[in-house]
């Protein structure tokens, strides 16, 4: 199916040419969109065979630009905005009970800002980036909201002290970091045990668990 229409250029009145389309693939979804000179541009949806959306974005002249939105069994799980085809402004995901799992911004495609992440609704890890790379203090908090660690960061190393809290929420243990560097091992400060060598945070953010 395909149908053509007129759009109106504000900036000088011309009008352009713009072709509405609606595409069936093979494996049931349909993609309704609208070409201009040949690009993607406005609103494309792609739906699923029982009428619920997929994806949903926003394009100009072939990039994405505006709100992306992806859905999983017709429930939104991921919310994006870009601009002229780069991740730019807050970039959100959701659980199935639709609370946010993960809340970062972007900046010209990369990482910049606060960046949050949750687990059924409570804080469990925050810090900010800078061009794309770990920047200041970061927090660990475990599923009660307690807070686990502090480090801080610069351009994406470890750099300055490192804390880690005990159950009572007092300071338990410290570290100091030059470079990436640790400069010496988990010195304990209180009664409470300071735990394994090496940070959960730490650990997370070169890719562990």
């Amino acid at each position: 199916m395909q149908q053509t229409v007129m759009a109106m250029n504000d900036a000088d009145g011309v009008g352009e040419e713009a072709s509405a389309f609606l595409f069936k693939l093979a494996t049931g979804e349909r993609i309704d969109g609208t070409l201009r000179q040949g690009s993607l541009h406005g609103r494309c949806t792609i739906i699923n065979e029982d009428s619920s959306p997929l994806h949903e974005a926003d394009y100009l002249s072939g990039k994405l630009h505006g709100e992306s939105r992806h859905y999983l069994n017709g429930r939104l799980v991921g919310l994006q905005h870009y601009a002229m085809g780069q991740l730019d402004g807050p970039s959100q995901s959701f659980d199935a009970a639709g609370n946010v799992v993960c809340q970062v911004f972007y900046a010209a495609g990369q990482l910049e800002g606060p960046a949050q992440w949750f687990q059924e609704g409570v804080l469990i890890r925050e810090g900010s980036f800078h061009r794309g790379l770990p920047e200041g203090e970061w927090h660990h908090y475990d599923e009660g909201g307690r807070r686990l660690e502090s480090m801080t960061y610069q351009q994406g190393l470890l750099h300055g002290p490192a804390c880690r809290y005990g159950a009572d929420g007092e300071l338990a243990a410290k570290r100091l970091y030059q470079g990436g560097k640790p400069q010496a091992p988990w010195a304990p400060v209180s009664r409470e045990d300071a735990g394994p060598q090496g940070s959960r945070l730490e650990r997370w953010l070169r890719g562990g668990s």
